[in-house]
């Protein structure tokens, strides 16, 4: 029963990571479209705008690695720090475009 439950649980982790994955594009489409909705382009929306994908990367890795994420390193520099460099050149793409 103790392996059953463990296969079940990387199941679902697997399946909770594809569901991340899958809903990546449309989240990041959403995100880019709401702002122009309703015309109001004011410079608190689009400060809110540039921040945005710093703290949407630190959510990507804790959703799909986990708390682990936090103590492991990719390459040279932590796992956040590469997500948060990753997430503020996406932020002054958004800024300057």
């Amino acid at each position: 029963s103790s392996s059953l439950e463990y296969t079940s649980t990387v199941v679902l982790l697997w399946i909770a990571r594809l569901q991340t994955i899958f809903e990546l594009p449309f989240t990041i489409l959403r995100w880019a479209s709401c702002p122009c909705v309703d015309r109001h382009w004011d410079p608190l929306r689009r400060g809110i705008a540039v921040m945005a994908p710093i703290g949407f990367s630190q959510l990507i890795l804790l959703d799909v690695v986990g708390l682990d994420a936090y103590l492991d390193n990719w390459g040279a520099a932590p796992a956040p720090v590469v997500t948060f460099v990753l997430g503020l050149a996406v932020a002054g793409l958004v800024f300057f475009f």
